[in-house]
């Protein structure tokens, strides 16, 4: 998936990115779309612009709130999806083409923080990989 790039929507760094999805997201997503007449995926109530982000945050507030849950902010998704993808092995450049990082030190602040329960679990992997003559 491309993001950014042109007058309607841009990227913080003004670049175009590519995204790496996964086919059901993408599948959900054409599904949404194709139940909807506007030319956008997430389009505003009457339909002729996508809608404002900060009806997002409102509304993302707003089911925070109903379901009691404190200090959590929409950007939170974004470093766990970074932590995840560095406990599942994935490198800090990798991390960084998938969110879009345009520095590896950006991507550091969230890679760093995995679980010590992942690392044992890794050097477990990494012992029982050795053979042992």
């Amino acid at each position: 998936m491309i993001v950014g790039g042109d007058k309607d929507f841009s990227t913080k760094s003004g670049k175009i990115k590519k995204l790496s999805l996964p086919s059901m997201l993408i599948n959900l997503l054409k599904s949404y779309k194709s139940e909807s007449t506007s030319k956008f995926l997430f389009p505003s109530k009457d339909g002729s612009n996508s809608i404002d982000p900060k009806v997002i945050t409102k509304r993302f507030t707003r089911l925070t709130t109903k379901l009691n849950l404190e200090n959590i902010v929409f950007h939170d998704f974004r470093a766990t999806c970074a932590t995840k993808l560095a406990e599942l092995g994935l490198g800090d450049s990798a991390i960084a083409k998938q969110l879009g990082h345009s520095t590896i030190r950006m991507t550091r602040q969230y890679s760093n923080r995995i679980d010590m329960d992942v690392l044992v679990g890794a050097t477990e992997q990494l012992s029982n990989s050795i053979q042992v003559m």
